[in-house]
């Protein structure tokens, strides 16, 4: 909030830079710390609101070192965290506190989704995080209702194709088009079909929704694919000059030739 006295020193000038600063705090530097150990206390005060929200939990983190210096009682400091009461009665108030908002959402948006007027229901939905979040120390408000304006946009979006195509919109999918250079010439530029995407429903959600467990294995195999393939880059780049110039390489000498290692194995 900017005063009029203060807009009026500015000679009515309202651009924004002017009264509030966006830019970074710098990361403060303490010698004493980094070359003794221990973190300073006016780093540690910084934090005083998550002191209040969980209270004992300063306590059970750190122990004094002098006056000005605090140090950290144990080495598994997000263990504790997590498992400390006062966090835990946090976030069980917070989710009980949003007890039946799904529902409500529901009745609100989805029963009568084909006569559902959204933008008019903004401010009801808003005005009930605000209740619900209301006792509960930590929440931006404002960043709240930036996530809320933000996804509402979409939901709008979502059901006027709804209201406008009918129901069967919800299952329909189309064509996922991307921009890809051309092999021939990279300068150039071509729109291909890349599989299918929801029409409203996006993929994701679906997949997270009704097929969960195969989703988790196969994002599993892609950790594994991914640790394999870094396993190749470092056993590549740990052979020996002369080792490269084998057969088991390719000619660039960044990949290996799979019929010429399996050959080289059985020799060995």
């Amino acid at each position: 909030m900017v005063s009029k006295d203060e807009i009026r020193e500015n000679e009515y000038n309202l651009n924004i830079p002017r009264y509030v600063d966006s830019s970074e705090e710098e990361e403060p530097w303490d010698i004493h710390s980094i070359m003794f150990g221990g973190i300073p206390k006016s780093e540690v005060r910084s934090l005083q609101a998550y002191w209040e929200a969980f209270p004992g939990l300063y306590e059970k983190l750190f122990s004094e070192i002098s006056k000005d210096y605090v140090g950290v009682e144990s080495v598994d400091i997000q263990g504790v965290v997590d498992g400390f009461e006062s966090v835990e009665e946090y976030i069980k108030k917070y989710n009980d506190s949003f007890d039946g908002f799904e529902e409500m959402l529901k009745d609100y948006l989805i029963e009568d989704i084909l006569d559902v007027n959204a933008q008019s229901i903004k401010e009801t939905v808003c005005t009930e995080i605000f209740d619900r979040t209301a006792d509960i120390k930590l929440i931006d408000r404002y960043k709240a209702f930036q996530i809320l304006s933000e996804n509402w946009d979409t939901i709008v979006a979502d059901l006027e194709m709804i209201q406008g195509e009918g129901f069967d919109a919800i299952f329909q999918v189309e064509p996922n088009m991307v921009i890809k250079k051309k092999k021939e010439d990279e300068d150039e530029v071509t729109e291909v079909q890349e599989g299918w995407k929801g029409h409203i429903l996006p993929f994701d959600l679906v997949q997270e929704e009704f097929h969960h467990d195969l989703l988790s294995e196969i994002r599993q195999n892609e950790f594994r694919l991914a640790e394999i393939d870094n396993l190749y880059t470092e056993i590549l780049e740990s052979l020996e000059e002369e080792e490269l110039e084998l057969s088991i390489t390719n000619e660039d000498k960044n990949a290996f030739v799979a019929k010429e290692v399996k050959a080289y194995v059985i020799e060995l």
